[in-house]
């Protein structure tokens, strides 16, 4: 590969490397796996960079590759750990709103795959539904679907944990800011 394929890929990179990294993050669940997940996710990509026809598609074809990774890895370790052996991400409980986004973040894990990938594409990274769609072969009712159904889980997961610390608490998804932007 030539520097100047080498450069282009970086340049690429660097307007969405923090979407990228933030989304691996949340599809991880500690830092660790994290950074191997976004390491063999840019080898994988920079390995097949001259494939890639529509470079204005860039972002969306990493999260595709950061997706297909993990999946890969999941595979792999599937014999070693079940789920709920493993570690939990620390997060320092400084504020309510820390405390509201781990327990998110927590509740994200027991999502299924698909619907998991598509709120975060969608809530954290703010893709478009038809990028999605793209990612994850779909078309865009049923990454609606998705969306809709990890948001009720997610609400109604928030409002069991939240009742459990405090029964006093009226809280709703929308403390978390979890409303639909679009129609989904």
């Amino acid at each position: 590969m030539t520097t100047e394929v080498k450069d282009e890929f970086l340049d690429h990179y660097r307007s969405s490397h923090q979407a990228f990294e933030r989304f691996c993050r949340a599809l991880c669940r500690d830092r660790e796996a994290a950074r191997e997940l976004i390491q063999e996710s840019l080898l994988q990509a920079l390995e097949g960079y001259h494939r890639l026809e529509n470079k204005e598609k860039f972002s969306s074809w990493m999260m595709g590759i950061a997706i297909r990774v993990k999946k890969s890895q999941d595979r792999k370790f599937k014999n070693w750990f079940l789920k709920e052996d493993l570690p939990e991400q620390s997060v320092d409980m400084h504020t309510d709103a820390d405390a509201g986004l781990s327990m998110l973040r927590k509740l994200c894990h027991k999502l299924n795959v698909s619907e998991k990938e598509a709120f975060l594409l969608f809530e954290l990274s703010d893709f478009s539904l038809e990028a999605i769609a793209e990612i994850q072969a779909a078309n865009v009712n049923t990454v609606k679907t998705r969306l809709r159904r990890a948001r009720e889980k997610l609400q109604k997961w928030l409002e069991k944990e939240y009742r459990q610390q405090d029964p006093l608490v009226n809280w709703s998804a929308s403390t978390l800011n979890m409303e639909a932007k679009e129609n989904g």
